[in-house]
């Protein structure tokens, strides 16, 4: 089975979580008298065989992600 548009749909509530963890991203590296981030926002989808997809937001280059969704939830 291969992938479909639908995949790569998101839901309002996932969409939110990824414009708060951004929002909060951002926030941080004003306060911390950082410059404007150069990277954006990266959303990475993965898909596990028989079990869905998982979908992670990395602000800036991030190594640590913010879950979006989870195919072991």
């Amino acid at each position: 089975m291969g992938l479909e548009h639908s995949d790569f749909i998101l839901i309002d509530e996932q969409l939110a979580k990824i414009n708060k963890y951004t929002a909060e991203q951002g926030a941080a590296y004003a306060k911390a008298g950082e410059g404007p981030p150069m990277g954006g926002v990266m959303l990475q989808f993965e898909w596990v065989p028989g079990l869905g997809r998982s979908i992670t937001a990395y602000f800036d280059g991030s190594v640590e992600g913010c879950p979006i969704e989870s195919a072991i939830d």
